[in-house]
């Protein structure tokens, strides 16, 4: 059986929730069909333009380098070229399908595709913006990744049988359980963790205001936060 030929296309290069989703999920489907990546991003040791940029990023395996195929760059006239990187002829194939995978209102949802289009996204609130929704509709079929935002898309009026939940995975060889010990979590209080970046999306503020409202310091309670935002000014 002939394997279905995809071009995909997000912000596979960099360290962010959505890089590492796009990335993590891009490399597994490679393992079943042939796929090619046309990237957005740039990561923290990007120098300049060539074949191979990307190749000092930390995380960077022989996968991503077999299937990175574009890159796309800003002109100097504010909009966007499409450049080859790590050059391959095996990645010169005509694709059956595209897949976007990309946060809501991102540039690549509005670019042309040749061929069936699929818009995979992650959402945390019950309404999508009005654009970016009608936009939403023009592909031919949306996933995401839970039931409940299915239930919120179709509620906001997107055709339900065009719409597919594909759930994240979880890397096993990078999240498992141990057995560890440490000092902020050995001392026999009640741990909370909070991860995720001070963000309005994650409703940080709010969490935090919580936590103070309902414990006071003779409480065995703590809360653990790991909120850092490289991204300050959206904030």
């Amino acid at each position: 059986m002939t394997k279905p030929k995809v071009y995909v296309h997000g912000s596979y290069i960099g360290t962010t929730g959505y890089n590492q989703h796009t990335r993590d999920f891009f490399r597994e489907l490679s393992k079943h069909l042939q796929l090619k990546v046309r990237n957005f991003t740039i990561g923290k040791t990007w120098e300049s333009f060539n074949n191979t940029p990307h190749n000092n990023e930390p995380y960077i395996n022989e996968i991503d380098k077999s299937i990175l195929y574009e890159q796309i760059l800003w002109n100097d006239k504010g909009g966007r070229d499409n450049y080859k990187i790590y050059s391959d002829k095996s990645k010169e194939f005509l694709h059956d399908l595209n897949i976007v995978l990309c946060e809501t209102n991102h540039h690549l949802f509005y670019d042309g595709y040749n061929g069936p289009k699929i818009a995979y996204n992650v959402w945390e609130t019950t309404q999508q913006p009005e654009e970016f929704f009608n936009k939403l509709k023009e592909f031919d079929e949306l996933w995401v990744p839970s039931k409940w935002q299915r239930d919120v898309t179709i509620k906001q009026g997107y055709p339900k049988d065009k719409i597919k939940v594909v759930p994240e995975g979880v890397d096993i060889h990078t999240f498992y359980p141990e057995e560890t010990t440490h000092e902020l979590t050995s001392d026999g209080r009640f741990k909370f963790f909070l991860a995720g970046r001070w963000d309005y999306r994650k409703s940080t503020k709010e969490i935090i205001e919580t936590f103070l409202n309902t414990f006071n310091e003779n409480d065995p309670v703590d809360l653990i936060v790991s909120i850092d935002n490289p991204f300050q000014e959206m904030v």
